[in-house]
């Protein structure tokens, strides 16, 4: 009883008589402002300042009232914040314990900074308790120094020494959690920051995980194994072991299954991404399948997360020549009411995919089933795309590759020499004239098919030896992330050996 004394206590003499909070079922009210400003931004009718105070004052004009009227709302709806509704059946477990383990802290922390020892203890105990089985290392760190700072008052060395070992052990966990996250964190600050091929990435990864690896198995927690299988599963996919990759994926899963309590659908869902990729750079299409519909139980449609899908499904139809599929899922995501929300990056993205699937369609000889869709005008596309301008090494490469292809099917050969000095450019520059990489061999190829006066015969027998170092070669991760290979470069370089023939034929070359 004495907890519930200290707690009514401190209410008592502290608490707010009218909590600045806001009703959920406020009704707009034309002179309550701040509950008007809430439901418009509710009910998705505000979109930026301007249209804010259009909608609140009927006016468009941003001035100190506006500003003020903004910090009002601001304060109530972070008071809301102690007050959400979090509950299993809409969240995972670890996500609901997250939450309810934070409000604690919060709590623990304020009965002790009021002298509240006994309440302090309880609630620090039942923090405690709940940090260590879900992991929030952190947490459990503030929650076993408050116990052992008022264990002192026990006289007890024993209990005073449980705690210090405790937390001796959570800060050792802490410190390889932060490791391990800080290594992954600058791996994927690499792949940020530059598309190009960078050849020491493969033994930085490894000299992450060999670091990991010395870490004491005590302090392997849930989050730094996290890490660990990111970092390994990386480092296989640098290093094109794909097969590996995708058993350290089957391990990764079976880990979170048996801790299914921390674990939650969007973990389960980043390792089959993972695994759903390295099938694609195989071109397994059956075991891709069976990951997309694993992935499609995992993530919610509309999601950020399911747009990734959607990419990698797309890819994984048109990689193995599936068109009729890859267009269904192409206007399944494009279509999506969601998809006017994604980047002009992501937009332009699917363009191109859109562009690419289009000539594999004609040249396939398969109708389009988007007969009532309004079709993209390729050459103001490529005119006007903005975004990967400065991408040297990915989609803009993309871009000037699938221009070639529509010039050469326009029979435009004057402008796809200009195109070649191009391609001839950002190849030397930017993709290092002597890398093996399947896509430096394919502008190899197109080199030769210009330097030959794009006689079909002659083009396909001084590019033979480079088709076939080419097709011996699996497709890396980094080209396709970077978006250097949409369509198969091997498929590519047959339609275009076809089309030269056939153009050879009809006396155009």
């Amino acid at each position: 009883m004495q907890y519930l004394r200290e707690i009514a206590q401190i209410v008592t003499r502290f608490r707010e008589k009218n909590p600045d909070l806001i009703d959920s079922d406020a009704s707009a009210d034309e002179t309550d402002y701040v509950s008007k400003l809430y439901i418009g931004l509710k009910d998705g009718k505000i979109g930026s300042d301007l249209e804010a105070a259009q909608y609140v004052y009927g006016s468009a004009q941003i001035d100190t009232k506006y500003t003020t009227l903004k910090n009002r709302l601001k304060k109530k709806m972070m008071n809301l914040l102690f007050f959400l509704d979090i509950r299993e059946k809409d969240f995972s477990e670890q996500l609901v314990a997250r939450y309810h383990n934070g409000k604690a802290i919060f709590w623990m922390n304020t009965l002790t900074q009021f002298g509240a020892r006994s309440s302090a203890i309880k609630l620090a105990e039942s923090t405690l308790k709940q940090a260590l089985k879900y992991n929030f290392t952190i947490n459990a760190i503030q929650a076993a120094t408050v116990l052992r700072n008022y264990s002192r008052f026990s006289g007890s060395y024993t209990q005073y020494d449980r705690y210090t070992n405790l937390l001796n052990e959570l800060q050792g966990t802490f410190q390889a959690e932060l490791l391990a996250q800080e290594f992954y964190e600058r791996l994927t600050i690499r792949f940020t920051r530059s598309v190009a091929e960078q050849p020491d990435l493969k033994d930085i990864c490894l000299s992450y995980i060999q670091q990991l690896e010395a870490v004491p198995e005590a302090y392997h927690s849930f989050s730094f194994l996290l890490y660990y299988y990111r970092l390994k599963i990386a480092f296989l996919q640098i290093g094109q072991l794909y097969i590996d990759a995708v058993k350290i994926c089957d391990e990764a899963d079976n880990y979170l299954a048996k801790n299914s309590h921390i674990a939650y659908k969007i973990l389960f869902g980043e390792f089959q991404i993972q695994k759903l990729g390295c099938y694609l750079y195989l071109r397994s299409y059956t075991e891709g399948r069976k990951t997309v519909d694993r992935c499609i139980e995992l993530f919610p449609e509309g999601g950020a997360n399911w747009f990734v899908l959607m990419e990698y499904w797309f890819l994984l139809e048109i990689h193995t020549l599936h068109f009729s599929e890859a267009e269904d899922v192409l206007t399944r995501t494009m279509n999506h009411p969601r998809f006017q929300f994604l980047s002009n990056e992501a937009k332009e993205k699917w363009q191109i995919f859109d562009l690419y699937l289009e000539f594999a369609l004609r040249q396939s000889g398969i109708q389009s089933r988007r007969q009532d869709r309004r079709r993209i005008d390729p050459e103001r596309f490529l005119r006007t795309v903005p975004t990967f301008k400065r991408d040297k090494r990915g989609y803009n490469i993309a871009i000037l590759i699938l221009h070639i292809m529509l010039l050469l099917e326009q029979n435009d050969f004057g402008s796809i020499i200009g195109r070649m000095d191009a391609l001839r450019t950002y190849r030397n520059r930017y993709l290092q004239v002597n890398s093996n990489r399947r896509s430096a061999l394919f502008f190899k190829m197109l080199q030769i098919m210009e330097g030959n006066s794009f006689d079909p015969e002659i083009t396909r027998r001084k590019a033979l030896p480079y088709f076939e170092r080419m097709s011996q070669r699996t497709s890396d991760a980094v080209e396709a992330q970077d978006g250097l290979q949409i369509l198969p470069f091997e498929w590519l370089w047959q339609t275009t050996v076809s089309m030269l023939t056939q153009k050879h034929k009809e006396g155009k070359i």
